[in-house]
C-alpha cells in the first residue's frame, strides 16, 4: 500500500498491529506497506503433543515421516543435512506446494545476518534417510519491519510528479500447527524406517519457505519460545 502522508500510514500501521510509527515526511515522497499471511496447512494432519520445556509445556506436532492418505503412501517431511549447519534440516511439504524448513538455530540472527546463514544453510542442502520422526513446537510467528534497503526509491504521483521513498515497512504473519488435508483426525503413518533417528526441534530455531517457482524464499525466520504457540484454525478449503 502507498502512503503520502504520515497521519493515514500510522493509521493503517495502528489498525493492522504493526507495533511502528512513522515521523512526518516531506510532500514530495512517500511510504510503503505490506502486510504478508502465510499458513502452513500440511498434505496430511499430524499428531498434537505437549512440548515439555525448561519448566513450560508448549503446544507441539509429532509428524512421521510418511503416511497412508487414502490407501497411498505420501511423504510428509523429509530428512536433510547441510555441511554448513551442525544440525538436522527437515524440510515439509504444505498442502499449497510450498517447502517449509525448519533446524535449531546456532544462534539468534536478524536482518541480513539471517538472511546470509539460512542461505548458507540452505545451499549445501542434501537428502537423509535416517529420520523416524519430527517433533516441532507450533508456531505463529509475527515480523515487523522497515525495509531499509528501498530507501531511494522513486514513483511518480498522481500529477506525475516524481517522489522519493522515505520509509517501507512490511509485515510477516507466519503460523503452523499439526492442521492439513484430510478429515479431523492425524492420517495413518506408514512403515518406519530401520536405523532411524527423531528430529526434535525443542530450542529457538530458524524457518524458511520457498514457493514452488521461486529462486529464494519468501520467508526467514528465527523464532524464538515467544512465538510457540497453536495459531488456531489456520485451515482454508
Amino acid at each position: 500500500v502507498m502512503h503520502t502522508d504520515a497521519a493515514r500510514l500510522n493509521l493503517f500501521l495502528k489498525e493492522k498491529k504493526m507495533r511502528l510509527h512513522a515521523e512526518d515526511f516531506d510532500p514530495d515522497q512517500f511510504a510503503l506497506t505490506s502486510v504478508f499471511y502465510a499458513m502452513a496447512e500440511w498434505q496430511a494432519h499430524a499428531h498434537m503433543i505437549n512440548m515439555p520445556i525448561e519448566r513450560r509445556i508448549y503446544p507441539g506436532v509429532f509428524m512421521a515421516p510418511m503416511c497412508m492418505v487414502n490407501g497411498a503412501p505420501i511423504h510428509v517431511f523429509t530428512a536433510m543435512a547441510s555441511r554448513e549447519h551442525y544440525h538436522a534440516v527437515a524440510r515439509m511439504i504444505t498442502k499449497t506446494g510450498d517447502r517449509v524448513y525448519i533446524t535449531i538455530a546456532d544462534g539468534p540472527y536478524s536482518g541480513f545476518d539471517l538472511v546470509n546463514r539460512i542461505d548458507a544453510i540452505h545451499y549445501h542442502l542434501t537428502e537423509t534417510t535416517r529420520a523416524s520422526c519430527l517433533v516441532f513446537p507450533m508456531v505463529c510467528v509475527e515480523i515487523t519491519e522497515k525495509v531499509d534497503w528501498l530507501s531511494g526509491l522513486f514513483a511518480n504521483n498522481a500529477d506525475g510528479k516524481k517522489i522519493s521513498l522515505a520509509c517501507a515497512i512490511q509485515k510477516v504473519i507466519f503460523m503452523m500447527n499439526h492442521l492439513g488435508v484430510g478429515g479431523p483426525h492425524p492420517a495413518e503413518k506408514a512403515p518406519a524406517q530401520s536405523n532411524a533417528v527423531p528430529i526434535c526441534i525443542d530450542r529457538p530455531f530458524f524457518l524458511w519457505a520457498k514457493r514452488p517457482g521461486m529462486s529464494i524464499p519468501y520467508l526467514y525466520a528465527y523464532v524464538d519460545k515467544d512465538s510457540w504457540h497453536d495459531p488456531g484454525d489456520i485451515t482454508f478449503r
